[in-house]
């Protein structure tokens, strides 16, 4: 072989391998919208990854430049795909930017400890040793109210047994402001906080004072708090008849609400791989148990499955006893039978 033949035959395997993946790239023709969310979310890691924050315009600048392009080059498929998944990417980007921006708050700076302060209960938790409750339209002593937080969230031992959802509260704590990652790569406790909307973290000195009860509240906003309030109750109920870290467990598959969960269990339920029980999937748990309990109630409770019905093409079927058992899921009876009665 030639040494032409050598330096040409690299060249031509290229021009077959880009041959071929031109072809497979058109085949998926029906696809490529389909990458247009993982540009968007290559958007969002770009955003997250830069070390300082970046014009406020940057993002949006980039999208219609991105879409103008697109448009300009129409017919090139190849390149207009390429500047629509460069929109999608600086859409996303933009959308991290937006909400940002929506969400900024300030944070406390430094330790406050003790300080008095008031705010609102909008989140009440229970927890193994008392109540962690989430303060909003907060008043802290010491701090001007361009620097107080939107929101804090308070650990209190004991008294707060009564606090409920809107109610005004004013007590002594110690606040701290939310710790930054631990390591190179940890988890950002911080940047939680921050898109949470809670710029500090502390205890109670003692029990709350000046219980006030909700007052004046704007339908959306009750509506959250009713819900929240309705949660509260069914973790307490919970707790109440399970005491313990059964109970625990029982009420974070139930409301979400995983405050009250011994250390030991959540450590035991993450080391065997468990831990994601306690939330999503302990939701659907939880949502699939009370149907499947529903329907059977509402099936043994019904008399008409109790009578014979005879089989077009065989016996008649066979008639249920009616066990005590039986009788006493007349609680949750089936629309035909109550129709009945």
């Amino acid at each position: 072989m030639t040494a032409t033949a050598i330096w040409h035959a690299p060249a031509s395997s290229l021009r077959r391998l880009g041959a071929w993946l031109a072809d497979a790239f058109a085949a998926e023709r029906d696809r490529w919208a389909l990458w247009l969310p993982v540009a968007g979310g290559i958007g969002v890691a770009l955003y997250f990854g830069l070390p300082i924050e970046p014009l406020s315009w940057a993002g949006g600048a980039a999208t219609a430049g991105g879409l103008g392009l697109a448009v300009g080059l129409r017919r090139r498929p190849v390149l207009a795909l390429a500047a629509t998944l460069a929109a999608a990417a600086s859409l996303g980007f933009a959308a991290a930017q937006l909400r940002t921006a929506l969400v900024e708050a300030p944070m406390l700076a430094r330790e406050l400890d003790p300080v008095e302060l008031a705010g609102r209960v909008i989140e009440v938790e229970a927890l193994p040793d008392g109540l962690r409750v989430l303060l909003d339209r907060l008043a802290i002593e010491r701090l001007a109210p361009e620097a107080t937080p939107a929101r804090v969230r308070i650990s209190i031992r004991s008294g707060g047994e009564g606090l409920r959802p809107g109610d005004r509260v004013r007590l002594l704590a110690g606040l701290a402001p939310p710790s930054p990652p631990l390591a190179p790569g940890a988890f950002d406790f911080q940047r939680h906080a921050f898109f949470d909307r809670i710029g500090g973290y502390g205890f109670s000195y003692g029990a709350p004072r000046g219980i006030e009860p909700a007052a004046d509240l704007d339908p959306v906003l009750e509506t959250r708090l009713w819900f929240a309030d309705l949660r509260q109750r069914v973790t307490g109920r919970v707790l109440a008849v399970l005491p313990g870290g059964s109970g625990a467990v029982a009420a974070a598959l139930m409301t979400g609400s995983q405050a009250a969960i011994p250390e030991e269990v959540i450590v035991a339920m993450r080391d065997s791989g468990l831990a994601h029980i306690l939330s999503i999937s302990g939701l659907h748990m939880a949502i699939m148990a009370g149907t499947v309990f529903w329907l059977v109630r509402c099936l043994l409770s019904c008399p008409a499955l109790r009578s014979v019905t005879p089989s077009r093409n065989g016996p008649p079927l066979r008639r249920l006893p009616p066990h005590p058992s039986i009788l006493r899921c007349r609680a949750l009876p089936c629309p035909r039978c109550a129709r009945g009665s």
